[in-house]
């Protein structure tokens, strides 16, 4: 083939071969941010999440069109995307003061059986809206709602009045849970009583999270209630799982060594 040749073909298919390099760097990127967030499904998805991923779609897109940003600015910029978005997580994760500014909370629609309209305004929710997303989970009346609140990825929980037990968290995180005091019909001295009964006093940091279940009578009066305490020293962190995966490794690597020595032996 005439050198020419090539190099005019070459020359005409390195633009097309410049964005499918910037489209494979961009899917790997949206790959890696999934998986390291653990957000497989858009219905785990938080507002931050779906933000991060709009705004990284347009930088993909700026960039796939514009042959003034190189690979390497792509690269860097992505980076600083990416390393904002999980900053931000981080900071939220570690204060729910943060949490309800980054990301949103719980806000209740329905307490006891009562319409909190300010909360309906505030989401901008109309009855119609509401009732709709009651029939999306099989719930036809609004008579039948004891409880019902808008989780920050706006889908809709519901508790009914025929069902015969409440749970809420009280403690998350260190902090104690507003609303879900608010929906218990209980009060911080309440909470922190069953707290010292339950030996941690006015210790609080120490607490994952903390949820209060109780049983309903056929008059909708509490009967029984319990508290569930999960401590930080129970929870598992992936350093944890790493430790105590190598420990088993290990054993089990001794276990067959023992076993070769024994046939050893024998032989």
């Amino acid at each position: 083939m005439d050198h020419s040749l090539w190099e005019t073909i070459v020359a005409s298919a390195w633009p097309y071969v410049y964005v499918a390099i910037k489209l494979i760097i961009g899917l790997a990127t949206f790959i890696l941010a999934l998986r390291t967030t653990s957000k497989g499904q858009l219905n785990q998805m938080s507002p931050l999440d779906l933000i991060g991923n709009f705004v990284m779609g347009g930088i993909l897109g700026g960039v796939i069109y514009s042959d003034s940003i190189t690979i390497h600015h792509f690269i860097i910029i992505l980076i600083i995307w990416q390393t904002l978005i999980i900053t931000v997580k981080k900071v939220s994760q570690a204060s729910t003061s943060a949490r309800k500014v980054l990301v949103g909370s719980e806000i209740p629609l329905v307490i006891d059986g009562k319409f909190q309209l300010d909360r309906f305004n505030e989401l901008d929710i109309s009855i119609s809206g509401f009732a709709t997303l009651l029939r999306m989970q099989g719930i036809f009346s609004v008579r039948d709602v004891r409880y019902a609140q808008m989780e920050p990825n706006s889908q809709l929980t519901v508790i009914k009045y025929d069902e015969k037990r409440l749970s809420a968290l009280v403690v998350k995180n260190g902090e104690i849970s507003e609303d879900g005091l608010e929906f218990l019909k209980r009060d911080e001295a309440w909470l922190r009583e069953e707290l010292r009964k339950k030996g941690y006093g006015d210790d609080l940091e120490s607490i994952f999270f903390a949820e209060w279940t109780e049983e309903l009578d056929d008059e909708g009066n509490t009967a029984k209630g319990d508290m569930m305490i999960i401590d930080r020293s129970e929870t598992e962190t992936e350093q944890d799982r790493e430790r105590e995966a190598k420990a088993h490794e290990s054993e089990a690597r001794q276990q067959q060594r023992q076993a070769n020595d024994q046939a050893t032996q024998q032989m």
